[in-house]
């Protein structure tokens, strides 16, 4: 903002009494990110730039408009889900929560007693985030041992549903308070591997 006045990308040559921004400040250890761009570099790979994660996905999946219109941008990992809010061009809110897809895949490895490469496969082939109690039944043939084992789909779906209603409830009423306070109508847009779970907006 130059004297109240804000939607200013760039200050540089106007005359005002006050200057005013928002800052993004996101800390990490120094050898954390020098390790890295050592490991890189032995790689064969030159590192030209350094960026949160989530910044780095926007920039590769989210065109303009959605960042104009208002819309929150959820990028989704193995162990975290980043949602980036943008309204009029800008980021104006990040939150991290502590859940992503192993979330998922590793309560159903142990439920199911196999290992979680077989897990994620069941989720991402037969699973869904909604409940499907009013449809036919379908068995999942499940390798087990030596031989396979059926299991009942609405099992998989009613396990999944349950797991992300507890885990999303956070992430929606954040959603909510930003909806309410810039009025997003691009609403949510996702990307990562959860992201293809059936229904899962």
């Amino acid at each position: 903002q130059v004297d109240n006045q804000e939607k200013i990308l760039n200050p540089e040559g106007i005359y005002g009494h006050k200057l005013e921004t928002d800052l993004l400040l996101v800390f990490v250890l120094s050898a954390d990110l020098e390790n890295m761009i050592t490991a890189m570099s032995r790689a064969g790979f030159d590192v030209a730039n350094v960026m949160l994660s989530g910044l780095a996905s926007v920039s590769a999946a989210l065109a303009q408009e959605p960042k104009d219109i208002g819309c929150s941008f959820l990028d989704i990992g193995y162990d975290s889900v980043q949602m980036l809010t943008f309204k009029d061009g800008f980021l104006r809110g990040l939150d991290v929560f502590d859940f992503g897809l192993s979330s998922l895949v590793l309560p159903l490895a142990e439920e199911l007693k196999i290992p979680s490469s077989i897990a994620e496969d069941i989720i991402f082939t037969h699973g869904s985030m909604l409940n499907i109690d009013n449809q036919p039944k379908q068995d999942v043939l499940i390798k087990k041992d030596q031989g396979y084992k059926p299991l009942d789909r609405k099992i998989i779906c009613s396990f999944i549903e349950e797991k992300i209603n507890d885990k999303f409830v956070s992430l929606k009423e954040r959603f909510i308070r930003y909806h309410k306070q810039f009025g997003l109508q691009a609403g949510i847009i996702a990307c990562g591997k959860m992201a293809l779970i059936e229904v899962f907006l």
